[in-house]
């Protein structure tokens, strides 16, 4: 019973709260800083010139001491001389270098003379030159020409039928999306000119040029939007067998 007694007697014992003790925070006193010293500049002080009496002189004393200072000076004059011809030389030759430079500068800048048509169309940017062998191993490039009226020739259009590929089924998409019909099999053939006199005879370049791939075709003028991207943008080799779509 006491140890009972005992224990419940601790329990009971209240705990006295400890009380906080606040620490003093300690301000750290913060250095002035030193400030530099200017150096004060002095002052630049003039020297006073002292000004000489010139004492006249009578004209016949004037005359000979100037005669006799010439006698002197000869050799210094003589050195002085030759130093402002070499001046003179150098900015000659100055002068004669910038007009030069001119002249070149504005040989540069004439502009070359717009050659024909056909001749800009056939000088190709370097992208679009296929190699000399490209001829016989290039494909048949397809592509989608909305006013094409070609004639069909059946054996073109089989060999274009078997060789149809994504960039075909690409431009019929977009032609969907755009509100056209989607393009038909291809209906004609032609090859790429090989000089300015065949151009003329192919019904299909009739009007080449590097903006506009096909400015006219047979039937009128070929739409943006049926030119497949592929057949010129993407490198492929221009020459060989070129199929059209209507």
């Amino acid at each position: 019973m006491e140890e009972k007694k005992k224990v419940l007697m601790k329990k009971q014992k209240v705990v006295k709260k400890k009380k906080k003790v606040k620490k003093k925070v300690v301000k750290k006193k913060l250095k002035k800083k030193k400030k530099k010293k200017k150096k004060k500049k002095k002052k630049k002080v003039k020297k006073k010139v002292k000004k000489v009496k010139v004492v006249k002189k009578t004209k016949r004393r004037r005359r000979r001491i100037e005669g006799e200072e010439k006698n002197n000076n000869k050799e210094k004059n003589k050195k002085k001389e030759k130093k402002k011809k070499k001046k003179k030389e150098k900015k000659k030759k100055k002068k004669k270098k910038k007009k030069k430079k001119k002249k070149k500068k504005k040989k540069k800048k004439k502009k070359k003379k717009k050659k024909g048509a056909l001749k800009a169309a056939l000088e190709v940017p370097a992208c679009f030159r296929a190699p000399p062998d490209a001829c016989r191993r290039a494909p048949l490039h397809i592509f989608s020409a909305s006013h094409c009226n070609l004639n069909g020739r059946p054996g073109f259009v089989e060999r274009a039928k078997k060789k149809l590929h994504s960039g075909h089924e690409e431009t019929s998409r977009r032609r969907r999306a755009v509100g056209v019909e989607p393009p038909a099999p291809c209906v004609g053939f032609t090859t790429f000119p090989r000089s300015v006199s065949q151009c003329s005879r192919l019904p299909l370049w009739t009007t080449f040029s590097r903006r506009s791939y096909l400015d006219r075709a047979a039937g009128g003028s070929v739409s943006a939007v049926g030119i497949r991207a592929a057949t010129f943008l993407d490198r492929t080799p221009l020459r060989g067998e070129i199929t059209v779509a209507l």
